[in-house]
Protein backbone atom coordinates (compact mmCIF):
# COMPACT_ATOMS: atom_id res chain seq x y z
CA UNK A 1 0.00 0.00 0.00
CA UNK A 2 1.19 3.39 -0.59
CA UNK A 3 1.93 4.07 3.20
CA UNK A 4 4.03 1.23 2.84
CA UNK A 5 6.20 1.85 -0.10
CA UNK A 6 6.36 5.45 0.01
CA UNK A 7 8.26 6.02 2.98
CA UNK A 8 10.62 3.46 0.99
CA UNK A 9 11.02 5.90 -2.07
CA UNK A 10 11.47 8.55 1.05
CA UNK A 11 14.62 6.82 2.39
CA UNK A 12 15.80 5.43 -0.81
CA UNK A 13 15.54 8.93 -2.58
CA UNK A 14 16.99 10.73 0.86
CA UNK A 15 20.40 8.84 0.32
CA UNK A 16 20.72 8.74 -3.24
CA UNK A 17 20.80 12.80 -2.77
CA UNK A 18 23.34 12.53 0.15
CA UNK A 19 20.83 13.81 3.09
CA UNK A 20 21.20 12.36 6.69
CA UNK A 21 17.85 12.03 8.11
CA UNK A 22 17.65 15.30 9.71
CA UNK A 23 18.09 16.90 5.95
CA UNK A 24 15.36 15.05 4.53
CA UNK A 25 12.79 15.79 7.48
CA UNK A 26 13.93 19.36 7.74
CA UNK A 27 12.88 19.51 3.92
CA UNK A 28 9.69 18.06 4.20
CA UNK A 29 8.67 20.56 7.38
CA UNK A 30 9.94 23.47 4.93
CA UNK A 31 7.56 22.63 2.05
CA UNK A 32 4.90 20.85 4.54
CA UNK A 33 4.88 24.49 6.79
CA UNK A 34 4.84 25.97 3.07
CA UNK A 35 1.26 24.01 2.36
CA UNK A 36 0.04 24.68 5.85
CA UNK A 37 0.45 28.07 5.14
CA UNK A 38 -1.60 28.22 1.41
CA UNK A 39 -3.96 26.08 3.06
CA UNK A 40 -4.77 29.03 5.52
CA UNK A 41 -5.30 31.51 3.15
CA UNK A 42 -7.68 28.76 1.59
CA UNK A 43 -11.51 28.95 2.36
CA UNK A 44 -12.00 25.73 1.31
CA UNK A 45 -9.24 23.72 3.12
CA UNK A 46 -9.77 21.47 5.95
CA UNK A 47 -7.38 22.64 8.21
CA UNK A 48 -6.43 26.13 8.70
CA UNK A 49 -4.16 26.39 11.27
CA UNK A 50 -0.14 27.41 10.13
CA UNK A 51 2.09 24.97 11.54
CA UNK A 52 5.66 25.52 11.76
CA UNK A 53 8.57 23.20 10.79
CA UNK A 54 9.43 22.16 13.76
CA UNK A 55 5.96 21.12 14.73
CA UNK A 56 5.24 18.62 11.68
CA UNK A 57 8.94 17.23 11.92
CA UNK A 58 8.21 16.83 15.94
CA UNK A 59 6.76 13.37 17.16
CA UNK A 60 4.24 14.38 19.71
CA UNK A 61 0.87 12.74 20.90
CA UNK A 62 -0.66 14.59 17.82
CA UNK A 63 1.77 13.80 15.34
CA UNK A 64 2.19 10.06 15.78
CA UNK A 65 4.55 8.01 13.39
CA UNK A 66 2.83 6.47 10.67
CA UNK A 67 5.97 5.09 9.07
CA UNK A 68 9.16 6.13 9.27
CA UNK A 69 10.24 8.91 8.21
CA UNK A 70 6.78 9.85 8.10
CA UNK A 71 4.57 11.33 11.16
CA UNK A 72 0.69 12.47 10.93
CA UNK A 73 1.25 15.98 9.89
CA UNK A 74 3.18 15.06 6.75
CA UNK A 75 0.69 12.61 5.37
CA UNK A 76 -2.34 12.76 2.70
CA UNK A 77 -5.41 13.56 5.32
CA UNK A 78 -7.99 11.66 3.98
CA UNK A 79 -10.75 12.30 7.20
CA UNK A 80 -12.51 14.99 5.18
CA UNK A 81 -16.11 15.88 4.08
CA UNK A 82 -15.17 18.01 0.89
CA UNK A 83 -16.62 18.29 -2.76
CA UNK A 84 -15.25 20.05 -5.64
CA UNK A 85 -16.68 21.11 -9.38
CA UNK A 86 -15.22 23.04 -12.34
CA UNK A 87 -16.72 23.33 -15.59
CA UNK A 88 -15.11 22.79 -18.93
CA UNK A 89 -16.52 24.05 -22.54
CA UNK A 90 -15.69 25.22 -26.00
CA UNK A 91 -14.07 28.83 -26.01
CA UNK A 92 -17.13 29.34 -28.30
CA UNK A 93 -19.67 27.31 -26.17
CA UNK A 94 -18.70 29.70 -23.01
CA UNK A 95 -18.99 33.12 -25.28
CA UNK A 96 -22.64 31.99 -26.51
CA UNK A 97 -23.69 31.78 -22.89
CA UNK A 98 -22.30 35.23 -22.21
CA UNK A 99 -19.62 34.45 -20.11
CA UNK A 100 -16.88 37.45 -19.69
CA UNK A 101 -12.93 37.27 -21.23
CA UNK A 102 -11.90 38.11 -17.65
CA UNK A 103 -13.77 35.05 -16.31
CA UNK A 104 -12.54 32.96 -18.71
CA UNK A 105 -9.57 30.11 -17.54
CA UNK A 106 -7.63 28.58 -20.63
CA UNK A 107 -6.80 24.89 -20.80
CA UNK A 108 -3.59 24.16 -22.05
CA UNK A 109 -1.89 20.54 -23.55
CA UNK A 110 -1.30 17.77 -20.81
CA UNK A 111 0.81 14.52 -20.96
CA UNK A 112 0.55 10.93 -19.08
CA UNK A 113 2.34 8.08 -18.11
CA UNK A 114 2.98 5.41 -15.23
CA UNK A 115 5.47 3.53 -13.49
CA UNK A 116 4.97 -0.10 -13.14
CA UNK A 117 2.44 -1.25 -11.42
CA UNK A 118 4.70 -4.32 -9.85
CA UNK A 119 7.11 -2.53 -7.40
CA UNK A 120 9.84 -5.02 -8.14
CA UNK A 121 9.51 -3.97 -11.66
CA UNK A 122 10.86 -1.21 -11.11
CA UNK A 123 14.78 -0.41 -11.15
CA UNK A 124 14.91 1.22 -7.79
CA UNK A 125 13.05 3.73 -5.96
CA UNK A 126 14.95 6.92 -6.46
CA UNK A 127 13.40 8.33 -9.36
CA UNK A 128 10.42 8.03 -11.44
CA UNK A 129 10.86 8.10 -15.35
CA UNK A 130 7.08 8.43 -15.79
CA UNK A 131 7.21 11.45 -13.50
CA UNK A 132 9.98 13.13 -15.12
CA UNK A 133 8.66 12.80 -18.54
CA UNK A 134 5.47 14.17 -17.85
CA UNK A 135 6.13 16.97 -16.22
CA UNK A 136 9.11 17.46 -19.15
CA UNK A 137 6.41 17.31 -22.10
CA UNK A 138 3.35 18.86 -20.35
CA UNK A 139 5.91 22.01 -20.65
CA UNK A 140 7.49 21.41 -24.21
CA UNK A 141 3.51 20.70 -25.23
CA UNK A 142 2.62 24.45 -23.77
CA UNK A 143 6.25 26.20 -25.35
CA UNK A 144 6.97 27.18 -21.34
CA UNK A 145 9.70 26.45 -19.13
CA UNK A 146 9.27 26.10 -15.17
CA UNK A 147 10.33 29.90 -15.56
CA UNK A 148 7.53 30.81 -17.20
CA UNK A 149 4.73 29.45 -14.13
CA UNK A 150 3.26 31.67 -11.86
CA UNK A 151 1.58 28.62 -9.65
CA UNK A 152 1.96 24.55 -9.46
CA UNK A 153 0.00 21.89 -7.70
CA UNK A 154 2.82 19.87 -7.36
CA UNK A 155 1.14 16.28 -5.70
CA UNK A 156 1.85 15.98 -2.03
CA UNK A 157 0.43 12.85 -0.51
CA UNK A 158 3.51 12.05 0.43
CA UNK A 159 6.83 14.01 0.82
CA UNK A 160 8.70 12.24 -1.55
CA UNK A 161 5.97 12.97 -4.33
CA UNK A 162 6.58 16.59 -4.40
CA UNK A 163 10.43 16.75 -4.01
CA UNK A 164 11.07 14.54 -6.67
CA UNK A 165 8.28 16.83 -8.92
CA UNK A 166 10.55 19.94 -7.38
CA UNK A 167 13.80 18.05 -8.86
CA UNK A 168 12.30 17.86 -12.05
CA UNK A 169 11.24 21.22 -12.73
CA UNK A 170 14.39 22.61 -10.79
CA UNK A 171 11.32 24.74 -8.76
CA UNK A 172 12.79 27.44 -6.31
CA UNK A 173 12.69 26.09 -2.65
CA UNK A 174 10.88 29.72 -1.61
CA UNK A 175 7.87 29.21 -4.00
CA UNK A 176 5.14 27.37 -2.97
CA UNK A 177 4.04 23.62 -4.26
CA UNK A 178 0.22 24.49 -4.15
CA UNK A 179 -2.73 26.70 -4.13
CA UNK A 180 -5.09 24.79 -1.90
CA UNK A 181 -3.06 23.83 0.64
CA UNK A 182 -2.05 20.29 0.00
CA UNK A 183 -3.28 17.06 1.16
CA UNK A 184 -2.50 17.35 4.68
CA UNK A 185 -3.70 20.45 5.21
CA UNK A 186 -6.13 21.53 1.99
CA UNK A 187 -7.45 17.96 2.85
CA UNK A 188 -7.69 14.93 0.39
CA UNK A 189 -11.20 13.81 -0.61
CA UNK A 190 -9.06 10.75 -1.92
CA UNK A 191 -9.30 10.92 -5.84
CA UNK A 192 -11.29 14.65 -6.03
CA UNK A 193 -8.24 16.17 -4.56
CA UNK A 194 -7.23 17.35 -7.98
CA UNK A 195 -10.72 18.64 -8.42
CA UNK A 196 -10.20 21.44 -5.80
CA UNK A 197 -6.91 22.21 -7.05
CA UNK A 198 -8.28 23.06 -10.08
CA UNK A 199 -10.61 25.24 -8.69
CA UNK A 200 -8.52 27.13 -6.26
CA UNK A 201 -5.72 27.35 -9.55
CA UNK A 202 -8.54 28.35 -11.77
CA UNK A 203 -9.72 31.52 -8.83
CA UNK A 204 -6.10 32.62 -8.86
CA UNK A 205 -5.17 33.00 -12.79
CA UNK A 206 -9.20 34.43 -13.34
CA UNK A 207 -8.16 37.84 -14.50
CA UNK A 208 -4.42 37.49 -15.44
CA UNK A 209 -2.12 36.78 -18.16
CA UNK A 210 -0.68 34.11 -15.67
CA UNK A 211 0.24 30.36 -15.82
CA UNK A 212 -0.39 27.26 -13.87
CA UNK A 213 0.76 23.61 -14.14
CA UNK A 214 -1.13 20.77 -12.39
CA UNK A 215 0.26 17.84 -11.58
CA UNK A 216 -1.04 14.79 -9.96
CA UNK A 217 0.16 11.56 -8.69
CA UNK A 218 -1.32 8.08 -8.05
CA UNK A 219 -0.69 4.88 -6.10
CA UNK A 220 3.19 4.23 -4.90
CA UNK A 221 4.79 7.22 -7.66
CA UNK A 222 2.72 4.96 -9.81
CA UNK A 223 0.56 6.92 -12.38
CA UNK A 224 1.40 10.76 -13.41
CA UNK A 225 -0.74 13.21 -15.29
CA UNK A 226 -0.06 16.79 -15.66
CA UNK A 227 -1.62 20.03 -17.53
CA UNK A 228 -1.08 23.70 -17.97
CA UNK A 229 -3.90 25.61 -17.33
CA UNK A 230 -3.65 29.69 -18.29
CA UNK A 231 -5.27 33.05 -17.51
CA UNK A 232 -5.04 34.18 -20.72
CA UNK A 233 -5.18 32.29 -23.89
CA UNK A 234 -2.86 29.92 -24.52
CA UNK A 235 -0.57 29.30 -28.37
CA UNK A 236 -1.30 25.26 -27.60
CA UNK A 237 -2.30 23.21 -30.58
CA UNK A 238 -5.69 20.69 -29.04
CA UNK A 239 -6.17 18.25 -28.83
CA UNK A 240 -2.90 16.79 -28.50
CA UNK A 241 -2.35 12.96 -27.66
CA UNK A 242 -1.46 12.91 -24.09
CA UNK A 243 0.73 9.70 -24.50
CA UNK A 244 4.18 10.21 -23.43
CA UNK A 245 4.22 6.48 -22.37
CA UNK A 246 6.65 4.53 -24.49
CA UNK A 247 9.25 7.69 -24.00
CA UNK A 248 8.88 7.33 -20.24
CA UNK A 249 9.06 3.08 -20.78
CA UNK A 250 12.42 4.10 -23.13
CA UNK A 251 13.83 5.85 -19.77
CA UNK A 252 13.65 3.41 -17.32
CA UNK A 253 16.52 0.99 -16.95
CA UNK A 254 15.89 -2.73 -16.70
CA UNK A 255 14.52 -4.03 -13.03
CA UNK A 256 16.99 -6.43 -11.17
CA UNK A 257 15.82 -10.03 -11.93
CA UNK A 258 14.27 -11.52 -9.03
CA UNK A 259 16.23 -14.68 -7.59
CA UNK A 260 14.68 -16.65 -4.87
CA UNK A 261 17.42 -18.60 -4.31
CA UNK A 262 19.98 -16.73 -3.93
CA UNK A 263 22.81 -16.96 -1.59
CA UNK A 264 25.52 -14.35 -0.74
CA UNK A 265 26.03 -10.58 -0.52
CA UNK A 266 22.73 -8.17 -1.28
CA UNK A 267 22.61 -4.55 -1.46
CA UNK A 268 20.23 -2.85 0.27
CA UNK A 269 17.74 -0.57 -1.75
CA UNK A 270 15.70 1.51 0.91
Amino acid sequence: APPDMSPLYENACRHAWGQDLAAGQAETGRLWAGLSRVAAETAGAWIRDPVTAEEITTPSPANRPVAHPYLKLMVANASVNQGAGFLVTSLAEARRRGIPDARLVHVGAGAAAQEPYEILDRPDFTASPSMETVLARTLDFNGMTAADLALVELYSCFPVVPKLACRSLNWPEDRPVSTFGGLTFGGAPVANYMSHAVVAMTRALRGTADRGLLYANGGIVTTNHAIVISGAPLDTALPRDPDVQAEADAKRAPAPALDEDHEGPVTLES
